[in-house]
């Protein structure tokens, strides 16, 4: 999709579709003439025709293709190489419940929220490090790296995107996609003509979790070893200061139903009730208001408070005493739209508005 869309979430059941596969079996003439087995297995029959389409990759509001690529041609222009990153590969959670959301930086430069993409962004021409010009790219300025086509693994996970499908270009707004099997030899190539590239480096101190950047300069220094690595996460990070239009709807909408959210929790709080309790009526309201996530995060006096048994946060609060009782203000940040899990701090504060 190309345009920003500002409406409710998209209703993914048609009853159109429902009525033209499942009407006869509702038609009572129809249910008298067969058994209960063959009714069930005709639905089973009719469930497993409904096109893979319908089972695909979570459907996310996203601003036009022009404004994303606006985004990559500043960081180009600011880099002092080829620009190299990766987005997730979707191996990042081992949870079976794990709903799959892009890094949020590749989607911030490219609006793509599936699994296993790569991106190269060559700066504008001469003006490398070294005197290289980078002109290796087949006349492109940038290309995206997909996954290839995998039938069998689109029956359970549902159809992706990948370089072969007709109109690839316009869907994602590159003017060149490959397959992603295809990036280190373009990589290679470039490497012969650009001493530096550019990617987002490790931190030094890691503070857990999936290795990604790590994993993605690994590769690098495999490809192009003699390559010197440059940390862009300074620039995209000063880019992404500066909210685009379509962005400022979307932190509204992330806004109202961090709002909605802890109204309803202050309207059921009451002595008794544990904290996973208030978390389960926030998290409701965020899914049924179209959010991707919750993200629980504990702020007290003292900072965060680990949970021993799952490693991460707690989703309550701050508790303040007020005679024989206490005011509870629970942090409970959405991921709306794409936008950051940073965003919290706004979403927290949003409690105090007019509302």
């Amino acid at each position: 999709m190309s345009s920003l869309s500002t409406g409710a979430p998209r209703r993914i059941f048609d009853p159109s579709l429902f009525s033209a596969r499942f009407g006869a079996l509702l038609n009572p003439s129809f249910a008298n003439s067969i058994s209960l087995t063959g009714v069930i297995a005709a639905i089973l029959l009719l469930t497993l025709s409904v096109p893979a389409s319908l089972c695909a990759q979570q459907l996310r509001d996203r601003e036009p293709n022009s404004v994303y690529g606006e985004r990559r041609a500043k960081l180009a222009a600011q880099a002092d190489g080829p620009v190299v990153l990766w987005g997730f590969t979707g191996r990042e959670e081992v949870s079976q419940a794990y709903v799959f959301a892009q890094e949020d930086n590749f989607y911030y430069l490219t609006g793509h929220n599936e699994e296993g993409a790569g991106l190269i962004l060559l700066p504008p021409a001469k003006q490398t490090t070294g005197g290289g010009s980078g002109d290796s790219l087949e006349g492109a300025r940038e290309i995206l790296f997909l996954p290839a086509k995998d039938p069998a693994k689109e029956k359970w996970n549902g159809v992706r995107m990948s370089p072969v499908d007709p109109g690839i270009e316009a869907r994602t707004g590159f003017a060149m996609v490959k397959p992603f099997s295809e990036m280190r030899a373009t990589l290679e190539k470039l490497a012969k003509s650009s001493p530096v590239f550019s990617t987002i480096l490790p931190y030094e101190k890691e503070l857990g979790g999936y290795p990604h950047e790590k994993n993605v300069v690994e590769w690098l220094q495999l490809a192009a070893a003699q390559a010197k690595l440059k940390d862009v996460r300074r620039i995209i990070y000063s880019l992404r200061e500066i909210k685009s239009p379509g962005e400022i709807v979307f932190l509204k909408q992330a806004i109202e139903l961090s709002l909605d959210a802890h109204l309803a929790a202050m309207k059921m709080m009451r002595p008794g009730l544990y904290e996973y309790q208030i978390a389960a009526r926030m998290v409701e309201v965020h899914a049924m208001g179209g959010a991707e996530a919750s993200r629980a995060v504990v702020e007290q006096a003292s900072g965060e408070v680990p949970d021993r048994a799952f490693g991460r946060p707690r989703p309550a609060a701050v508790e303040v005493s007020l005679g024989a009782g206490r005011i509870v203000l629970l942090g409970f940040p959405v991921q709306h739209r794409g936008q950051s899990h940073a965003t919290f701090r706004l979403l927290f504060n949003s409690i105090f508005t007019a509302r």
